[in-house]
């Protein structure tokens, strides 16, 4: 990827004055409107100017710029354990080191370990693990095959590492036993849910007979209510009949008075 000092062809150590200058240049060539224009290029162009031409933002980027660079020439690790450090001693001093991203190299002596290890703060699990892992080794070999760097003073300070090892795994089967509790306690409540819900749909079926029941009963009264609809309409048909025989005077009408 190119730097804000690629895109505008100047050194780093460029002044002011200099990058100003080919900004100025580039942007007459580069801008979209003249025929050998480029969108994309005049674009960056003008990101790496608006950095640059600031002194506060161009301190900043040059910073970024030089870790950047350290990142590439040194390796970072997220974790180290004592078989990746340097081992080194003097009749005083025992000294494990690792190369330092800063550009040399970082060291602790044996004493600093310990008391690295003395600290529940400083301890972390892959710590915990590796140097459990030497201690397995220290107690299945015999004295005169130590590894020099792992002489008898080592031995006591990784025990206690192991023991605390051995603390953190029994919280965490603890834990582990509380989460399976908790899960078989879901299942249940869900089983007793199930049950609710089958209960509640017999429920709706006998809701639903009823109403179809209801619906049917409320049918036969609709053709009764028919039914006396139609001899209502007989019933005064028979009475127009009537009354029209009495108009009339005629012996039918008496008869039917009768």
């Amino acid at each position: 990827m190119l730097s804000h000092y690629d895109v505008l062809e100047v050194a780093p150590e460029a002044t002011e004055m200099e990058v100003r200058k080919q900004y100025q240049l580039l942007a007459l060539k580069l801008h979209p409107d003249k025929p050998a224009g480029d969108h994309k290029k005049f674009t960056q162009l003008q990101e790496a100017w608006t950095v640059l031409a600031d002194p506060h933002q161009r301190a900043e980027y040059d910073l970024q710029l030089k870790r950047d660079l350290l990142y590439q020439q040194y390796p970072i690790s997220e974790e180290l354990f004592l078989e990746d450090l340097h081992y080194s001693c003097d009749e005083e001093t025992t000294n494990y080191s690792h190369v330092c991203r800063c550009g040399g190299r970082y060291s602790i002596t044996e004493e600093e370990l310990l008391s690295l290890i003395d600290s529940e703060v400083a301890i972390s699990i892959p710590l915990i693990v590796s140097l459990y892992g030497w201690q397995v080794f220290i107690s299945n070999n015999p004295e005169n095959h130590y590894p020099k760097r792992l002489k008898t003073p080592m031995a006591p300070k990784l025990a206690e590492v192991a023991e605390v090892a051995g603390d953190l795994a029994e919280k965490a089967v603890d834990q582990a036993e509380k989460v399976v509790g908790q899960a078989g306690e879901a299942v249940g409540l869900a089983g007793v849910a199930a049950g609710q819900a089958e209960a509640a749909e017999g429920q709706a079926g006998v809701a639903a007979g009823q109403a179809g029941v209801a619906a049917g009963q409320a049918g036969v009264a609709v053709g009764l209510a028919e039914m006396a609809v139609d001899q209502a309409g007989v019933a005064a048909g028979l009475a127009e009949v009537a009354v029209g025989l009495a108009d009339e005077g005629s012996p039918q009408a008496s008869a039917v008075r009768h």
